[in-house]
């Protein structure tokens, strides 16, 4: 019974998230040159999800601020694998190089390596996250002992310090998530 309601809201997800994604495609085509080397990276950092990265849509966008809602990057999934990650141009302009590596890696995961949010984010998306770890489909990954989250998949971005001293831990724990979900997903 308890795996044929995890099977069901996983289902119940996917729709959701289909559904989403089909009303607000994205015009983004192929991946802008300033994205290049973050996928031939990634396809290094992972080598066998090398093709999937090669099949992604990467450009920019421009997110509209409200309160409550800065979203620098997105991930639209498509049933065909052709995802699409839209990043804000004002983001990018002003973000350090560590911190557009992260991001790029954080998109990343969700588009190719199917990855979740390690905490819930704000908004309707975040109760329907909070909901999912609370029945144990997704799993909260927490907080470093200084405070910094334990996982790229943070869904805010958690700052330079953060990135570069636990620079090392990211790019492992990032390797591992994604090796274990792809695991499970196949």
């Amino acid at each position: 019974m308890k795996l044929t309601k995890k099977i069901f809201i996983k289902n119940l997800l996917i729709l959701i998230l289909f559904f989403s994604n089909v009303s607000c495609a994205s015009d983004v085509r192929g991946v802008d040159p300033e994205f290049k080397d973050h996928v031939k990276d990634f396809g290094f950092l992972l080598p066998e999800y090398r093709e999937e990265s090669k099949r992604l849509s990467i450009g920019f966008v421009d997110f509209p601020k409200t309160d409550g809602d800065n979203t620098i990057g997105r991930c639209s999934l498509s049933i065909t694998f052709n995802h699409t990650i839209t990043i804000d141009r004002e983001y990018w302009k002003t973000a350090t190089p560590t911190s557009q590596y992260f991001t790029m890696l954080h998109e990343m995961g969700h588009c190719v390596c199917y990855l979740n949010h390690s905490e819930p984010t704000s908004g309707l998306v975040g109760k329907l996250e909070e909901f999912l770890f609370k029945i144990g489909i997704w799993t909260k990954k927490g907080y470093l002992e200084d405070g910094c989250p334990a996982s790229i998949m943070h869904p805010n971005e958690f700052g330079e310090i953060c990135s570069i001293r636990h620079f090392n831990y990211y790019i492992n724990e990032f390797k591992q998530s994604c090796r274990n979900r792809k695991s499970r997903v196949k």
